[in-house]
């Protein structure tokens, strides 16, 4: 009966079903509160009720009668209450969810009596408290343990350390403080550890051996510091992100030195090291990477010039590398990541002209070139970038006219010209010669199109600005 337009309640009649085996209820519109007791359905092995609306709370007389139950789904609901301390026969349950649900109080600490058969625990987007039980550890068979999005406390317990079968641990959006155990390099089956927006702090413990199947480490947002150097140790990682969300308006972590050359010998798919007080360059063997998709560094204190072998790159949709110190141009190798999406380079010290191979970039919906040093004028090979969403050139010493082929960008929103030394008339860009109405499309539109004799007449812009004396800028 899943995934249809049912509604009310359970009927009470449902207990005659006594040799029925598989309920599955998920994805309707029942609600009302979960009944206490499901006297007569010993049978059932599985039983979800996953995305409805029921109320009310999980009472140990509803859990007592599953004596066979394997699989008990009671997720993306709005049940209450608190996790029963007692599964009573539940010995068979292997897959407990509860998770998007209104639960309140702790994390009971006797679960691992009951329900020695569990190995998916899952009470993400609820509203429990206190600690992680110690006593978890006493799981014989527990793969994912995934309590993120509540309002937990207190550290990561050691023990944890010594569930050899764990292979998902989720703790993000808590009040985890305390530093990532030594004990959690015996996890040699963990997978992934997920535990951003916490306060976890420390250095990394990793050493040579740790981890080795861990290829997703989710540590945004923390107070981690130290060096980088720990995670070569984790030869399988491909997921590693320690930034911030928010782009850099908060530390990500306070990691320091150098990105390490042994990053290299990664098997990386996305690496986020933004938000941090990292310095150094970006590493030339980068161009090794075959599979990294997201390389984000935003902001950070990285130096020297961009290493021509990012062009090697082609599997790059995401690259950040806004608000830093780089120097120097960038390469025409860029023009080769042909799969990027989102591309930022503002807040450097980049200089020279642009390159024309940024043309090639058709899949770009964002790109941010404002607050360098570039100069020389935009190239009209840029209206080739159809997609481009968001096109920023703002702060910077570029000349010349704004060339016409913008008219064709007809997805941008924002455009930002202000701070350089264009002239000319940008008409175009608010009746458009092809684009009628483009005006509306360009809801974030900023020139030097203040003062009586402005650099640069904009009709339509959102905002005018002027250099002269200081900078200075006022919606039309």
């Amino acid at each position: 009966f899943d995934s249809n337009w049912l509604e009310g309640s359970l009927p009470s009649t449902i207990d005659r079903l006594h040799k029925l085996e598989i309920l599955n209820l998920q994805d309707n519109l029942l609600g009302g509160k979960l009944p206490d007791s499901l006297t007569n359905l010993s049978n059932l092995f599985y039983f979800t009720l996953t995305k409805n609306t029921f109320t009310g709370t999980i009472s140990s007389e509803f859990i007592n009668p599953f004596q066979s139950l394997i699989a008990l789904h009671l997720d993306n609901n709005y049940i209450s209450g608190t996790i029963p301390d007692s599964f009573g026969n539940s010995d068979s349950l292997v897959v407990l969810r509860l998770d998007s649900n209104l639960l309140s109080g702790t994390l009971p600490g006797n679960l691992p009596d009951d329900l020695q058969a569990l190995t998916y625990f899952n009470a993400n987007i609820n509203r429990l408290n206190g600690t992680i039980p110690s006593s978890y550890e006493q799981f014989p068979a527990l793969s994912v343990l995934s309590v993120e999005q509540n309002y937990l406390s207190g550290t990561l317990p050691p023990e944890l350390g010594n569930i050899s079968t764990l292979g998902y641990l989720g703790i993000g959006d808590n009040n985890i403080q305390g530093s990532i155990p030594s004990s959690f390099n015996n996890l040699s089956n963990l997978q992934g550890f997920s535990f951003p927006f916490n306060q976890v702090n420390g250095s990394l413990p990793f050493v040579e051996g740790s981890l080795p199947n861990l290829s997703l480490f989710f540590g945004d947002r923390n107070m981690l510091e130290g060096s980088l150097m720990p995670f070569r140790f984790l030869r399988n990682l491909a997921y590693l992100t320690i930034q911030s969300s928010d782009g850099g308006q908060t530390a990500g972590n306070y990691f320091t030195g150098t990105i390490p050359t042994e990053f290299c010998e990664l098997p990386l798919v996305n690496l986020g090291l933004g938000a941090n007080l990292l310095n150094g360059t970006i590493p030339e063997c980068f161009g090794n990477q075959a599979s990294l998709a997201i390389f984000a560094v935003a902001p950070n204190n990285l130096t020297g010039t961009l290493p021509t072998e990012l062009g090697l790159l082609t599997t790059l949709t995401n690259i950040d590398l806004s608000r830093n110190k780089f120097t120097g141009t960038i390469p025409s190798e860029i023009g080769l990541l042909t799969s990027l999406r989102l591309s930022g380079f503002s807040g450097n010290n980049f200089d020279g002209i642009l390159p024309l191979t940024l043309s090639n970039l058709t899949d770009l919906t964002l790109l941010t070139l404002n607050t360098n040093k570039f100069k020389g004028t935009i190239p009209t090979e840029i209206g080739r970038l159809r997609n481009l969403q968001s096109l920023q050139f703002s702060m910077n010493d570029l000349t010349g006219k704004v060339p016409i082929t913008l008219q064709h960008l007809t997805s941008l929103h924002t455009l930002t010209l202000d701070g350089n030394r264009f002239t000319g008339d940008l008409s175009f860009l608010c009746d458009g010669y092809f684009t009628p109405n483009f005006n509306h499309i360009i809801s974030r539109f900023y020139a030097d199109c203040h003062n009586l004799y402005p650099e640069i007449t904009c009709p339509c812009c959102s905002l005018c600005c002027s250099e002269e004396a200081q900078p200075y800028c006022e919606i039309p």
